[in-house]
């Protein structure tokens, strides 16, 4: 695993570990990111494919304090954002990847050549996440409700164990905690970024050609299929209003 803060480390990165990736979505995650935010594992595949009938090509990216989903389209662009604590799975097997998360559960279609590298990625990266869970809830169990915490911190004060402008500050610490974000990953060391190589531009330009030759294929497969059906039923709307005298396929 390694540090990417922008959209041409992830790119590299799905170079390095031969996954398909488009610019556009991870220009898009990289927007989103937080200041002191970074990546640690990215992928990209079809999202609820289903008999032809897709979400279309998103980027997953798990970043040190959760995972962001993002599709780039020409008519908008769609964020979503998984907090770790209500990320409580993700597996893949062979092509299919499963998000199991709170109140959500997309599938996900990688192509077979990154199925492997995407299983990889994941077997690194969830055992974190769910250790660091573990160690949230038994944190909160540990500590109790604030009730309790104010309870035992009065008991101190009127023994004189604290003073009351300790017991002050101290309760105005539990009843307005700061807000704050646990790093699940910040034992990973610093590492210089990608550097740029004429091989790896060379890449992106395939790719972008692999894209939309893929693009051109799924839509030559959907006319095909679906032209004869609106053949049919716009010849049944001319015959009804007398436009023409009978259906061509009668």
């Amino acid at each position: 695993m390694r540090k990417m803060r922008t959209a041409e480390e992830m790119w590299q990165f799905c170079f390095a570990n031969d996954l398909f990736y488009e610019k556009a979505h991870f220009y898009l995650v990289a927007k989103h990111l937080q200041p002191d935010e970074y990546a640690v594992f990215c992928f990209q595949g079809l999202q609820n494919n289903v008999r032809m009938m897709t979400d279309g090509n998103f980027a997953y990216v798990f970043t040190n304090r959760r995972l962001i989903i993002g599709q780039k389209r020409l008519t908008g662009e769609i964020v979503r954002s998984i907090d770790y604590k209500d990320l409580h799975n993700v597996t893949a097997a062979g092509q299919s990847v499963v998000i199991d998360a709170t109140k959500w559960e997309p599938n996900v279609e990688v192509l077979k050549g990154d199925a492997v590298g995407v299983q990889k990625g994941l077997v690194e990266i969830i055992p974190i996440i769910q250790q660091k869970n573990q160690e949230q809830r038994q944190g909160a169990n540990f500590s109790g409700s604030v009730a309790d915490e104010l309870a035992k911190l009065k008991k101190l004060t009127d023994e004189g164990v604290m003073t009351q402008a300790e017991f002050q500050a101290q309760k105005d610490r539990l009843l307005n905690p700061a807000e704050t974000c646990t790093d699940y990953f910040e034992d990973i060391p610093e590492e210089p970024t990608y550097t740029y190589e004429k091989k790896f531009d060379k890449a992106v330009q395939s790719n972008d050609k692999k894209a939309i030759v893929i693009r051109a294929v799924v839509g030559t497969v959907c006319a095909i299929v679906l032209a004869p059906c609106a053949v049919f039923f716009l010849s049944i709307i001319l015959l009804e209003y007398g436009i023409i005298a009978e259906h061509p396929f009668w």
